[in-house]
């Protein structure tokens, strides 16, 4: 990249953060990319699981383990229609292990 481009591209972040940023609860962007400049949003927001969450996110993976090979024997494993379904319950599988991580009772305090 040169540098015309990476100004370009500084120029055009800070831009989309200043147009972006409507509510005034989550404070002005800043422009020095410190940490702490936006507030992120709870839909964006990282949760650190403790042990009891830990564990419930291991249980479900195999729980979805066993299920894709369950629809693997009987269906087999090769081939485009396994690839998304297996593709599919990745994204399920992320998704329910999100809804585990948003329950407070499963973060670290």
């Amino acid at each position: 990249m040169t540098n015309e481009a990476s100004k370009t591209d500084t120029t055009d972040r800070a831009a989309l953060l200043a147009s972006e940023q409507a509510r005034p609860e989550y404070g002005t962007p800043a422009y020095d990319g410190g940490p702490n400049a936006i507030k992120i949003r709870d839909e964006f927001a990282v949760h650190r699981l403790n042990d009891e969450g830990m564990a419930r996110a291991k249980d479900l993976g195999k729980l979805f383990t066993v299920f894709l090979n369950n629809l693997e024997s009987q269906c087999g494993a090769g081939g485009r229609e396994m690839a998304i379904v297996k593709t599919k319950l990745q994204e399920a599988a992320f998704f329910a292990k999100r809804a585990i991580a948003v329950v407070p009772e499963n973060q670290e305090k």
